[in-house]
């Protein structure tokens, strides 16, 4: 087989339009072309089809992970399951894993502060809570551990409760000291605050 002609496709710049003896035969990746050095007038056999095959699905499976990583981090966890989603092999998207650690693009600690950072900003949260949040994206332990120890010191929890109350506390004004407490106590609990944290607010 004989390659004989190759060009981008007009409406995906990023896709290659592939000719095999005058015949179409399939769209390629632009990184799948490239790494395989394709050109009109190539020779090819079954296993170099193969080959191309393999490279494509690459292609393919590391374009989804850029994809997914455009709007904020990821955990691995999250990427695993978005590339199984899409119906990639166990060999490709550990193949992808391992070049998406290598460039630092995948990184639990990194996703775990992050996902504390933008807790306390947007929608704070006590340690308990966050913790279940973050072992659900399949954070390990040893990893909370760190950045919880870094992160999340008891003044830095108290902060975070005092802010959580009083974006709630101004639909209580109304009601009595006693009620208002009450209202706080179930709802500081209900967004993982511990019983000290709730405590030393009361106070």
């Amino acid at each position: 087989m004989r390659i004989t002609d190759l060009a981008p496709q007009k409406k995906r710049k990023d896709r290659w339009n592939l000719f095999l003896d005058g015949a179409f035969y399939c769209g390629l990746d632009e990184g799948a072309v490239a790494k395989l050095g394709l050109k009109i007038g190539q020779e090819i056999d079954e296993s170099f089809l193969q080959k191309m095959e393999r490279e494509e699905l690459s292609s393919k499976a590391w374009n989804a992970l850029l994809f997914f990583l455009k709007s904020r981090e990821r955990s691995e966890k999250e990427i695993i399951n978005k590339l199984k989603s899409k119906e990639f092999s166990d060999k490709v998207i550990e193949a992808t894993l391992i070049k998406g650690k290598e460039l630092n693009l995948i990184n639990d600690q990194r996703f775990a502060e992050m996902w504390v950072r933008e807790r306390a900003k947007f929608n704070p949260k006590g340690k308990r809570a966050l913790q279940m949040e973050l072992r659900q994206k399949g954070i390990g332990d040893d990893v909370l551990q760190e950045v919880f120890a870094e992160n999340m010191s008891t003044e830095t929890e108290e902060s975070l409760a005092r802010q959580a109350f009083e974006k709630k506390s101004r639909i209580w004004n109304d009601m009595t000291d006693r009620k208002q407490k009450e209202k706080m106590v179930r709802y500081l609990a209900g967004k993982g605050f511990g019983w000290e944290t709730i405590n030393a607010l009361l106070k």
